[in-house]
């Protein structure tokens, strides 16, 4: 037997009992070592010895690498995304009821008809207070030139404030005057178309 053929057979007891080795202590093994096989398996001059060589010791440490490799460099799988929370029921604040117009009870409306029940109701205004009333003359009597005093049916008597001068056409008996209420108190008698005369009131 040769030296090559005998170098080739220790060399692959060696990778046998590599090979026989637990995964975990090939997969541990020194790289010095196994470069160190590579480097006599090359020394090996027959080929088919060679090829034995690479093939016994080679193969399994570059299946034990590629087995251990995912497992050691796996990287972390992401934890998934919590869930969104649920979003927190909030209770919305009571809307303020619209604005009322205000009714006055029924107290004040019974106060308010009772003052009105005692307040004292005006007169009816007499015949000589309302603007102007038509009256019927029953008795004329001159006091001086143009100035008359005159009796109306209703009793009243008004005598001229003013002399008009014999040129004004005084009333008879039977004539209508009208007489109109002025301001601050004063009165003026119409008749027959003629410029007002003031007047006031004897009776």
């Amino acid at each position: 037997m040769s030296i090559t053929v005998r170098k080739a057979m220790v060399i692959a007891a060696g990778a046998a009992v590599l090979a026989s080795a637990p995964a975990p202590a090939a997969a541990q093994m020194d790289p010095r070592v196994v470069l160190d096989t590579l480097v006599e398996c090359s020394k090996i001059e027959e080929v088919m010895a060679r090829v034995a060589c690479y093939d016994t010791n080679i193969r399994p440490a570059v299946r034990t690498t590629a087995a251990t490799a995912p497992r050691q460099n796996a990287a972390p799988q992401p934890r998934p995304a919590p869930a969104p929370a649920a979003p927190v029921a909030t209770a919305s604040a009571p809307t303020a009821p619209a604005a009322t117009a205000s009714v006055p009870p029924a107290a004040t409306r019974e106060a308010v008809a009772a003052e009105s029940a005692r307040s004292p109701q005006r007169p009816a205004a007499r015949s000589d207070e309302r603007a102007r009333t038509s009256h019927t003359v029953t008795a004329v009597a001159e006091r001086g030139p143009g100035a008359y005093m005159l009796t109306l049916e209703d009793g009243t008597q008004w005598e001229f404030a003013e002399d008009k001068g014999l040129s004004y056409l005084a009333p008879r008996r039977g004539s209508t005057v009208e007489i109109e209420r002025g301001s601050l108190g004063s009165y003026r008698m119409r008749f027959d178309a003629q410029q007002p005369v003031r007047v006031r009131r004897v009776r």
